[in-house]
């Protein structure tokens, strides 16, 4: 929800509180490397946004799935012994990646392109290597700066608070992603 704050004489400013929703993921058609399209929801209510400079972490969560005997053995080097999962199963980092969304009024929907490389990162690579089916737990984290315009037509910019993530569950259509 937009919170007051001061502005012009009589008719204060809304600082804007984003809100966010991963609507899905799809494989892109035509891309160099293999990659994936989230289309991300950003939703603003009663608020005219010049645009945002969202930075998104994205981090697998390990810990919320169950795995079977073979990923189990798959993921011996990322995580030991299922015996000490308790202690070693953990968050991976996945990526970091930077998105500008330009001007929308109250909601607004992007595609937040992840290139799945290799390279890219290794432990995610083998992670999703090792799953043949069900979901990858996903978390995505998000920060970053909102502009928006003040009632007097000025330029404001708050930051997006730290605590704006959501979890969203990758399906796997095969072994990997």
């Amino acid at each position: 929800m937009p919170v007051a704050s001061n502005g012009a004489p009589g008719k204060p400013a809304l600082i804007p509180e984003p809100g966010f929703s991963v609507l899905g993921a799809r494989s892109a058609e035509h891309a160099a490397a293999p990659t994936l399209l989230f289309e991300l929801e950003i939703t603003v209510a009663g608020q005219a946004i010049r645009s945002i400079l969202l930075d998104v972490q994205i981090q697998i969560a390990a810990r919320q799935r169950p795995y079977g005997e073979g990923a189990q053995e798959r993921l011996l080097e990322l995580f030991g012994a299922p015996e000490r999962w308790g202690t070693t199963l953990r968050t991976l980092p996945w990526l970091r990646t930077t998105l500008v969304v330009p001007s929308f009024e109250d909601a607004t929907t992007v595609e937040l392109p992840v290139q799945c490389t290799y390279d890219l990162e290794v432990t995610a690579s083998r992670y999703f290597a090792a799953l043949e089916e069900g979901e990858v737990p996903l978390e995505f984290l998000f920060s970053g700066s909102v502009f928006y315009s003040t009632p007097d037509g000025g330029l404001q910019t708050v930051r997006i608070a730290w605590d704006s993530d959501v979890d969203h569950r990758l399906p796997l259509r095969s072994r990997g992603v």
